[in-house]
């Protein structure tokens, strides 16, 4: 009798925990959203606003949407993505006014279930390049922080473009700008799971030495999407971990088959479910 109980208490437990979780679709982008006369020659030959909206088209199924180098179509986002919350990266190191037209390029697209609890556009304090290596003090790169909710679930989400190049000084760049994003990370108190992502110009191929100590300081797990296609290159990370109140389980990963064409970086899809630890 005794064992039966317990028998129908685990079966209860495995019940519980199955079915008190939610699934979510997940997509992180760099859409090389750049003015069309600093476009390579293949995709000047495309209609850009045409490419530029149809990725956002194709987005809105997503649950949640994480850009980068969307630096001159905010107003189109905001207009083809009317089901979703847009956070737009208004702040900008650049001599250019700050407007909705142009921004650090980064993008986080919420479905309207979600609310937005608390949000941080942080601008990096360093950068290399303003008319060589990559340009990249014109680019206002930082990340976004948004605390977000849905259905009693919590979720702590990051976007980031780090300083691209190969010189010292992009490697200096990116060395203070990873250390920002960290002492960041590590200031969040509050025990929910996280997820990271975003192009981070570091090639785990050639240094894997520094996403491996970024996600040992921040107690991360890695998206190894490169297993799924042929590449030499893997820059743009999804970066995840699991919290005390909230558990992160990936259901699938890969790279989206319909968007691969339309930039010059891989779209990075990720279905998960975020599952109570408590009963």
């Amino acid at each position: 009798m005794i064992y039966n109980i317990k028998l129908l208490i685990l079966i209860l437990v495995s019940f519980t925990l199955v079915f008190s979780s939610t699934t979510f679709k997940l997509l992180n982008y760099n859409i090389y959203g750049l003015h069309p006369i600093l476009l390579n020659s293949s995709f000047k030959k495309k209609n850009l606003k045409n490419r530029i909206e149809t990725i956002f088209e194709e987005s809105k199924s997503f649950d949640i949407i994480l850009l980068q180098e969307n630096w001159f179509y905010n107003d189109m986002i905001q207009k083809v993505m009317t089901d979703h919350h847009i956070l737009i990266s208004e702040k900008t190191n650049f001599f250019i006014k700050k407007n909705n037209y142009r921004s650090s390029g980064l993008n986080i697209a919420l479905s309207n279930d979600f609310d937005i609890i608390h949000n941080e556009h942080i601008l990096f304090s360093d950068c290399n390049g303003y008319l060589s290596n990559f340009n990249d003090c014109f680019a206002s790169k930082g990340f976004i922080y948004a605390l977000i909710s849905i259905n009693n679930y919590k979720i702590n989400l990051y976007v980031t473009h780090l300083d691209a190049g190969y010189n010292i000084g992009d490697i200096e760049s990116r060395e203070i700008q990873l250390k920002e994003l960290s002492n960041h990370i590590s200031n969040i108190k509050n025990k929910y799971p996280m997820i990271i992502s975003g192009d981070f110009n570091i090639n785990y191929y050639t240094h894997p030495e520094i996403i491996d100590n970024f996600m040992i300081k921040n107690n991360l797990n890695i998206l190894r999407w490169d297993k799924k296609i042929e590449t030499n290159e893997m820059i743009d990370y999804i970066f995840y971990k699991s919290g005390k109140k909230n558990s992160i389980n990936i259901l699938k990963f890969d790279i989206n088959k319909e968007m691969i064409d339309k930039s010059d970086h891989f779209p990075i899809e990720l279905y998960f479910n975020l599952i109570k630890n408590e009963l």
